[in-house]
């Protein structure tokens, strides 16, 4: 998938789907191409029609136009304009229309049906798209760096779930066994479809709805399997130190869902750890549910995330006494915080930096600020500018306290030794911290809790097993327009 998916042809790419999965393919292409048309439609009724028409748009718009059916209904056309406008309107913030993004999926899928070829039009459809954007139409994840991928084996089907790094950006697939060889049956996870058989007992009358209903939700528990990650001194790890912590946080995860199941008066339907974002994806009924957040209020894990503000600063010592800032590592207080990010955005600031950008090659160094949240326990990394060095931040909220614990790494060495120089700091909600990277090199953090519920992937009722479904294109679409 990776191979065919970034740098295969799209022929060999489409092989990847059975018949199943490629109509799935084809919906989803569709999806995208009438976005991309009626994005730039709106664009240029925006500049009353006086906009350049790009030849390659026009040449896409033949595509789709040779591939969709010729007969759409008044009753379609009507969807797909509600549903349009809805996702339009989500991307701003607002609160999606669920029927008006039913009906728009139902359309789509009608329109699905009638194409003819569903392979040959994802081939067509994917190319044009690299001839619109002039680059290489990637399906899964980000071209530009290795993806990461969590599996999990049910017999002769697996669940893939492919993560960013980013909070609530998954895209979940099933794949399917025959003949020897894996194929992707489907672009959901079809596992979810399948409700937790209701259970009787002397005393009970027929299953109620609720029960009848397996709800996939993400548990945020990297509070509790990361302890160790963030009980250093600051002194140097080599980096087999650092993976074997990797090694462990996996084996208290895998440990977790364990205690998580046995803790279960019925089974989950599934468990499936996300290592990435140190989180539990399970799929139960409702009373299921209740009893997995209890045990969870036992042991003290909520789902909050941390939301993490920094800044690179180059500062000389002079420069600190006359803003009354002490360079040694400490929690600072709100009005050394103030002064610090002042100083990093000032006139003193933006000189040095041009002019340490104005030195040959990559030699100069800084860092793109950061405004983001990620999950407790998780670690994301700090983007450079010029030379290449390679600088990640982590934090934890501890159980036991509701701190905020951060550790820095900064990779050192070269290919027969690495190490990484960490340093380490526990905060209350909205302080800050200055780590010094290197001589006169600074890192400014500020960390804020960010409380949030548990995610809720997708419901499924036995009755109408793809009533609810209906919204998972529509959500993923939207998450792909933000990705970009």
């Amino acid at each position: 998938m990776e191979q065919h998916g970034k740098s295969g042809s799209y022929e060999a790419f489409v092989e990847l789907f059975n018949e199943g999965g490629v109509r799935d393919l084809a919906g989803s292409l569709l999806m995208q191409a009438v976005m991309q048309t009626s994005i730039d439609e709106l664009s240029r009724q925006l500049t009353f029609g006086l906009a350049e028409v790009d030849p390659n748009l026009v040449a896409f718009r033949k595509v789709l136009q040779r591939w969709l059916p010729q007969s759409v209904t008044a009753a379609q056309q009507e969807a797909m304009g509600k549903g349009l406008s809805t996702i339009v309107s989500s991307i701003g913030g607002a609160s999606p229309d669920q029927t008006a993004m039913k009906e728009f999926v139902t359309s789509l899928r009608e329109s699905v049906e009638g194409i003819s070829d569903h392979r040959k039009f994802c081939i067509e459809i994917m190319q044009a798209f690299e001839k619109l954007t002039s680059r290489r139409f990637v399906y899964f994840g980000n071209a530009d760096h290795e993806n990461e991928w969590q599996i999990s084996q049910f017999g002769d089907r697996a669940i893939a779930t492919l993560i960013d790094g980013s909070p609530g950006m998954a895209t979940t697939i099933t794949l399917q066994h025959a003949s020897g060889t894996w194929r992707i049956s489907s672009l959901f996870n079809e596992l979810i479809i399948e409700a937790q058989p209701a259970t009787t007992s002397p005393s009970s009358t027929a299953p109620t709805q609720t029960n009848l209903k397996t709800v996939t939700r993400r548990y945020s528990v990297g509070s509790f399997v990361t302890e160790s990650f963030f009980t250093g001194k600051g002194s140097a790890e080599l980096k087999e130190v650092y993976d074997k912590y990797e090694s462990e946080i996996d084996q208290s995860l895998q440990d977790l869902a364990k205690t998580v199941t046995a803790s279960c008066t019925q089974p989950p339907k599934f468990v499936q750890v996300v290592g990435s974002t140190r989180s539990l994806l399970i799929g139960h009924n409702e009373a299921g549910h209740a009893e997995i957040a209890e045990f969870m209020r036992d042991i003290a894990i909520n789902n909050d995330r941390i939301r993490l503000r920094g800044a690179f600063i180059e500062i000389t010592q002079d420069e600190a006494k006359s803003l009354g800032v002490d360079l040694a590592q400490h929690v600072l207080s709100v009005e050394e915080s103030k002064k610090l990010n002042e100083f990093a955005i000032g006139d003193v600031a933006k000189r040095r930096r041009s002019e340490n950008k104005a030195k040959p090659g990559n030699s100069y160094i800084d860092f793109v600020a950061m405004d983001e949240s990620i999950y407790s326990g998780t670690r994301t990394p700090i983007k450079h500018v010029g030379a290449p060095i390679p600088l990640s931040i982590a934090a934890r909220i501890s159980p036991a306290t509701r701190q905020i614990q951060i550790r820095l790494d900064l990779l050192s060495g070269d290919e027969n030794e690495q190490y990484f120089a960490s340093r380490f700091q526990t905060l209350t909600d909205g302080q800050s911290v200055l780590f010094e990277i290197y001589d006169g090199s600074y890192w400014l953090v500020t960390a804020d809790i960010v409380h949030d519920r548990v995610a809720e992937i997708a419901e499924t009722d036995i009755a109408s097993p793809n009533t609810d479904l209906l919204k998972s294109p529509a959500m993923e679409m939207r998450q792909r327009l933000q990705g970009e």
